[in-house]
Formats: C-alpha cells, structure tokens, sequence
C-alpha cells in the first residue's frame, strides 16, 4: 500500500501547482492527442460513471483549460477541445511527469521501467478493469 500510495502522490504532484488531480491531466492529454473526445468517451474508456467524468470536466471549463463545442448533427453531443491555457498546462505537467519517469530510468533502467508500467497496465486491463 505505501508504494501504491507513493506512486499516486509522485504522479500528482506535478498536477497540484495547476490546481488539478493526475486524472484531470489525462483528460487533457486525451484531448491533446485524440479527436471528437467527449464526456461518455472519456467516461467509458476509464470505465467510470459519466458523472465522476462530469466533475472532473467541469473543473477543468472553471479553470479554463478547456472548451466544449456541439457537434453540428447532434447538439447534446459535446465535444472537448484545449483551451490555450490548457494546452500551455498540459505541456509543463507533461514535461514534469517525464522528468519522474527519467528519474526512475535513471535508477532502474529502461527495461525495468518498461516492465513496471506493463504490468500495471495489465493489471489495470485484466483485474481493476473488469466489468
């Protein structure tokens, strides 16, 4: 539980100076790096309830890092895009977030890194993941 709990505070740290969590962070990068991203896809990709995403989503408007747009064929359909300051934020927590991993390659290697963070990722895949 301590290194779980270490991992967590790591990986928020570099968050907190721009008043949001590692999971808001992520929802920036998918923003950054995917197209037509909206609420229920964030949601079902982290297979999380729509309002827990909501949450995070309305912060993230409050603190203008983001915007929503309607999609012309559907207007409940939001899409999400980076406001510049968002854009501006997800690049510096980005840039700090990789100085932890080079870090962590610096102690460990790159192999064992790599292997940590497969299996982290399979864990989340084959147990937390579960529906």
């Amino acid at each position: 539980m301590t290194t779980l709990k270490f991992l967590e505070y790591v990986l928020s740290e570099p968050t907190k100076e721009y008043e949001i969590s590692f999971e808001q962070f992520l929802v920036l990068r998918d923003i950054r790096y995917q197209e037509n991203v909206t609420q229920m896809g964030i949601a079902t990709e982290r297979n999380v309830t729509r309002s827990a995403v909501s949450r995070q989503i309305k912060s993230l408007l409050k603190l203008n890092y983001i915007s929503q747009t309607p999609d012309p064929k559907d207007q409940r359909r939001l899409y999400l895009h980076l406001t510049q300051r968002g854009a501006e934020v997800e690049k510096l927590i980005d840039q700090k977030v990789h100085l932890v991993f080079e870090g962590w390659i610096i102690k460990f290697g790159q192999k064992k890194v790599d292997m940590l963070l497969k299996l982290l990722k399979e864990f989340g895949n084959e147990v937390i993941n579960l529906k």
